[in-house]
């Protein structure tokens, strides 16, 4: 009975270690969407905005690498626009794309629209092994979402086995969410400044074919006087 008593009281304080850990990392994570959030409230340049997500969300979560993927004007592709870790700057530069539906874990989350996992990259079968992340054990993709339209992809990848469960599916998407939000804003404004430069352009155009007219139908375009 005593061992037995032993056995039990060790299971439960592993169970409560357990537990104890997945709430911790929660928290953090939790924290890590506020925080992200509210940095990304103040941006309005898409290039900035998600060149700063991936670097804060792989500096704040501790991941080997964080890549934004957004989809092209055909959604052919899901190009990659934002990027953190080890070969960021070379897969941006060759503007490192993957095919819809059909290449890797963001490949296919584009398409579906739904959140993947693969807890062993070596194991599973939709994960394409990109030569640029040769650390890469365990990954996660969500959607990118706009009003329900998949816009693009977050993926997010370890160095370790199993480093993501379902519960991150649900916390992570809530990032992924905002993050599209702020997309979504961003090219909101960068549309509107275009606009508001053309009309600019227009208006300056059309005075100055109204004064080239006025002076055209006189003698003289203008008088001196002492």
């Amino acid at each position: 009975m005593s061992a037995d008593l032993q056995q039990a009281f060790g299971t439960l304080e592993e169970k409560v270690a357990v537990r104890t850990r997945d709430l911790s990392r929660l928290a953090n994570e939790m924290r890590t969407i506020s925080e992200v959030a509210r940095e990304l409230s103040v941006i309005r340049d898409q290039d900035t905005l998600l060149n700063v997500s991936a670097n804060l969300i792989r500096e704040r979560l501790g991941y080997y690498h964080v890549g934004i993927f957004l989809l092209d004007d055909k959604n052919e592709y899901a190009v990659l626009r934002g990027a953190s870790g080890p070969a960021a700057e070379q897969m941006l530069a060759r503007n490192y794309k993957l095919k819809v539906g059909e290449t890797g874990l963001v490949g296919n989350v584009s398409r579906s629209g739904q959140a993947y996992i693969a807890q062993d990259v070596d194991l599973d079968a939709v994960h394409y092994e990109n030569p640029y992340l040769p650390e890469t054990r365990s990954e996660i993709a969500l959607p990118l979402r706009s009003f329900n339209i998949v816009i693009g992809a977050l993926d997010i990848q370890s160095s370790t086995l199993q480093a993501f469960d379902e519960s991150d599916i649900q916390t992570l998407q809530i990032l992924a969410d905002q993050l599209a939000a702020a997309i979504e804003n961003a090219q909101l404004v960068q549309r509107l400044e275009g606009t508001l430069i053309e009309l600019s352009t227009t208006k300056r155009a059309r005075t100055r074919e109204v004064w080239q007219s006025i002076l055209g139908g006189r003698e003289a375009a203008g008088y001196e006087y002492d």
